[in-house]
């Protein structure tokens, strides 16, 4: 993808950001435009939007499972506001 390409999604996803009513999507679309910026030089062998996306996820979703590796993000928490 070009520069001009690569900045456009940045900026795409930033508005998208802003307009979404769902907190977590949300999250998701600015940390996406966040990560194409900062990796902005590195994106030149992605041919597309979607691989571009499909990378994206592929590097978060580890990192969100090393955050949580006892599964659920929840679960924890939850049990320790449900324990009597």
């Amino acid at each position: 993808m070009t520069q001009e390409e690569l900045e456009q999604i940045i900026e795409k996803y930033r508005k998208l950001s802003g307009r979404i009513d769902d907190d977590e999507v949300a999250a998701k679309y600015e940390q996406f435009a966040y990560w194409v910026e900062t990796g902005i030089d590195t994106f030149d062998h992605i041919e597309d939007k979607k691989e571009l996306w499909e990378l994206f996820l592929s590097d978060h979703d580890e990192a969100w499972e090393e955050m949580f590796p006892n599964g659920d993000e929840d679960d924890e928490i939850t049990d320790y506001f449900t324990k009597d």
